[in-house]
C-alpha cells in the first residue's frame, strides 16, 4: 500500500495530466480523454509502487515526450493547430499557467545534494520546469500576433527567438542520457530562450508601447538566468541563486499575465 506521500504524487499527477489533455483537440478529449487519464492513473499507482517518486519523475518526462509529439499529431490530422486565434484570445493565462508551473518548479532547487539526481518532492515539483516552459512558449506565440502589429523590428527578433528556444530547450531535457551534445544543444535552447525575453522588453522600453514596468519586468526574466549560473558554476548543495532565480521568473509572468488579462477584459468592456 501506498503511503502518502507517493499517494499524493500520484493524485497531483493525475490532475496535472487531466489538464494537460486540454492541449489536444476537442472531438478528441470527448473520445478518448477519460481511457487516456485512467491509463496513466493506472501506470503512475505501478510506477509509484515499484520506484516511488523518482520513478513517477522519469515516467513523466516519457509521458510529456509523448504528449508533445501526439498533440502535435493530432492537430495535424484534424486541421488544426495551436493557432493564432485560439492563442492569441488565451495567451494571458498560459502565460499566468507558466508562471506557477515555474514558481513550483523553483522548489526542485533546495535539493540538499548535487542534481544529478532528485528525489522525493523535489523530483516532483522539478516536472513544473519543462512544462512551465511549454506553456510559456504557448503564452509567447500568442502575444506573437501583438509584437508583429505593434512592437518594432526589436521586439519581433526578440519574440521568435525565443519561441524557437523555447520549443527546443524542454525536449531535449528529455534526451541528455543520449550525450553532452544534447545538452549543449539544450543549453543553446534556454539561452535563446531567454535573450529573447530580455530583447523583447528593451523593445517595450524603447517603443513604450507597454507600461515601462513590463519591459523592465521582461529584461530581469531574460538577463536572470545569464547571472544565475556564473554565480554557482561548481557549487554543490541548495542552489538558492537558482531557486530565487527560477522563482523570479514564475512571478514575473504570473505578474505580466495577469496583466495582459486585465487590460483584454477592459478593452472588451470598451468595445
Amino acid at each position: 500500500m501506498m503511503n502518502e506521500t507517493r499517494s499524493n504524487a500520484v493524485e497531483i499527477s493525475v490532475k496535472l495530466y487531466r489538464w494537460l489533455l486540454h492541449l489536444y483537440p476537442e472531438k478528441h478529449r470527448e473520445e478518448y480523454g477519460w481511457l487516456m487519464v485512467q491509463v496513466f492513473q493506472d501506470k503512475a499507482r505501478d510506477v509509484c509502487q515499484r520506484s516511488g517518486v523518482t520513478g513517477i519523475f522519469v515516467y513523466w518526462l516519457k509521458t510529456l515526450l509523448d504528449l508533445i509529439v501526439s498533440v502535435v499529431r493530432e492537430r495535424q490530422e484534424r486541421d488544426l493547430t495551436l493557432s493564432d486565434e485560439n492563442l492569441a484570445g488565451s495567451h494571458p493565462y498560459w502565460l499566468m499557467t507558466a508562471g506557477a508551473l515555474l514558481a513550483v518548479a523553483s522548489i526542485s532547487q533546495l535539493q540538499p545534494d548535487d542534481h544529478w539526481s532528485f528525489y522525493g518532492v523535489y523530483a516532483l515539483s522539478l516536472i513544473g520546469l519543462p512544462v512551465g516552459i511549454v506553456t510559456l512558449v504557448a503564452g509567447l506565440y500568442g502575444m506573437r500576433a501583438w509584437f508583429d502589429n505593434q512592437a518594432g523590428l526589436l521586439g519581433q527578433l526578440g519574440i521568435r527567438v525565443s519561441i524557437l528556444g523555447g520549443g527546443i530547450a524542454p525536449i531535449l531535457m528529455f534526451m541528455l542520457p543520449l550525450g553532452e551534445l544534447i545538452w549543449v544543444i539544450m543549453m543553446l535552447g534556454f539561452v535563446m530562450l531567454f535573450s529573447g525575453i530580455a530583447v523583447m522588453g528593451l523593445d517595450l522600453l524603447l517603443g513604450r508601447t507597454m507600461p515601462r514596468w513590463i519591459g523592465l519586468l521582461m529584461i530581469l526574466i531574460g538577463v536572470g538566468p545569464f547571472i544565475a549560473v556564473p554565480v554557482e558554476a561548481g557549487y554543490y548543495g541548495p542552489r538558492y541563486v537558482s531557486f530565487g532565480g527560477i522563482l523570479i521568473v514564475g512571478i514575473g509572468w504570473l505578474l505580466i499575465g495577469n496583466y495582459l488579462r486585465q487590460r483584454a477584459k477592459t478593452r472588451l468592456t470598451v468595445s
